[in-house]
């Protein structure tokens, strides 16, 4: 099976693009990876697990981190 060339694209191509997109993307040696992106409830729920785990954690030996 023959995939297509993959298209490098510069830096400051990908700056250009990046200010008009509607979607989130990542730029890595010379390709440009679409990322998805949380959704309101999602995030309101990570908000949510995030702030009832901060007193219980606060002195702690760990850490809780979220992302998107």
């Amino acid at each position: 099976m023959a995939y297509p060339e993959k298209k490098h694209i510069s830096p400051d191509a990908y700056f250009a693009l990046e200010e008009t997109a509607l979607y989130k993307s990542e730029y890595f040696n010379g390709e440009i990876f679409a990322m998805s992106g949380a959704s309101f409830p999602h995030n309101l729920i990570v908000w949510n697990i995030s702030s009832a785990s901060y007193e219980p954690l606060n002195n702690a030996a760990c850490f809780a981190f979220s992302g998107d």
